[in-house]
């Protein structure tokens, strides 16, 4: 399911102008075109 999610979230990221840089598992990180800040997004499943 993880995966999916990330698919759906890489996509929307890359249509808002960010690049993906790297990622594991459960871990995204991106930086926005235009800047030099990166993010990392995670995602994990709520027990």
């Amino acid at each position: 399911m993880e995966h999916e999610i990330f698919e759906i979230i890489e996509s929307a990221l890359a249509l808002a102008g960010y690049k993906v840089l790297d990622g594991d598992n459960d871990t995204v990180i991106v930086r926005h075109a235009t800047g030099d800040t990166d993010y990392e997004i995670k995602v994990s499943e709520i027990y």
